[in-house]
């Protein structure tokens, strides 16, 4: 081996020892970044539980049929909702709420204080708020009208067309009451928002829920006419 081949030979050995180098600050950069990745999600997770053990139950806001609502809420982000629409909402702390709702089309507002329990730890459901005065819910199961001879899809598909008879909503079969709700009383885990929205079809076997605004004074009604009163909407 000539000396041309040593200088080589050590200009390789040099080379490699740099990219030896090179990779071992890469792994090192690596370790560190993920170990502070790591450290961050740590954090994160912890200020995220520790926020949500603080913060409110998670609330339902039932928007209005016939205009858009301004919710201000004393200490939280205002919001607004589109008509018959819904906003859900964890307020960042239990306790007293002052809102202020205002209905945009005519401009009235009115006042409404809300004692906003704690998170439940054993799982929650949302809590019901409604955005007009005086007004209560009424949930039904209506799994019983995608079945049998009149069914949902057939009335829709009426609907649609123009030709469903008069009445054609009290051919379905008679739903269930599940639950009356005032304010603040839990909402059903699943449910439909407006009836109107009613899919045309269902998995077999699958409970299906819509809940039905009414006035607080007829809360108390019975049920027969909570269900005259669902059926009497679908009436076109």
């Amino acid at each position: 081996m000539n000396q041309w081949d040593d200088v080589q030979l050590q200009e390789m050995r040099e080379e490699e020892q740099r990219l030896n180098a090179a990779r071992k600050r890469k792994q090192v950069i690596g370790l560190v970044i993920g170990g502070v990745l790591a450290v961050a999600l740590v954090v994160l997770t912890i200020m995220g539980r520790i926020a949500a053990a603080n913060a409110g139950h998670e609330l339902h806001f039932f928007g209005q049929h016939d205009t858009d609502v301004r919710v201000e809420i004393e200490g939280e982000e205002n919001f607004v909702i589109p008509t018959n629409g819904y906003h859900r909402i964890r307020p960042s702390r239990p306790g007293t709420h002052h809102l202020t709702i205002t209905a945009l089309e005519s401009n009235t507002t009115h006042e409404l204080e809300l004692e906003v329990p704690g998170p439940d730890p054993e799982g929650e459901a949302v809590l019901a708020v409604p955005t007009k005065e005086g007004e209560c819910f009424v949930a039904f199961d209506v799994s019983t009208w995608y079945s049998g001879s009149a069914t949902l899809l057939e009335i829709a598909a009426d609907r649609a067309d123009g030709v469903a008879p008069k009445g054609s909503g009290q051919s379905l079969p008679r739903p269930i009451v599940v639950s009356r709700m005032n304010t603040l009383d839990p909402l059903p885990s699943r449910f439909i928002h407006r009836y109107w929205a009613l899919p045309s079809l269902a998995d077999p076997g699958e409970t299906v829920l819509v809940v039905l605004e009414t006035e607080c004074a007829a809360l108390a009604n019975s049920d027969g006419e909570h269900i005259a009163r669902l059926l009497e909407a679908l009436t076109p």
